[in-house]
């Protein structure tokens, strides 16, 4: 492993979904906290697709109801999402 250099990035949030969107969300080297009264207003804009521990298929659904992002999803009823 001699001269191997691995880019690290660090996410803190409220939760480990937000703490591991925070990390992708930048680039190697660098970190992001993301403070738990701003964690609804920094998820809300981002793609469902950042719900990587869904089925595409799952995903696709949500597209095709018009269901983009986050925000989307959370302002739908509980009993509309459950299984």
């Amino acid at each position: 492993m001699s001269g191997t250099k691995v880019g690290v990035c660090f996410g803190f949030g409220n939760g480990k979904f937000a703490a591991a969107v925070a990390a992708r969300s930048i680039g190697p080297g660098q970190a992001r906290v993301v403070p738990d009264a701003e964690t609804a207003a920094f998820l809300a804009p981002l793609s469902i697709r950042n719900l990587t521990q869904l089925a595409p298929d799952m995903l696709q659904r949500f597209e095709l109801l018009g269901l983009r992002s986050l925000a989307d999803l959370a302002a739908l009823p509980l009993g509309a999402v459950q299984a």
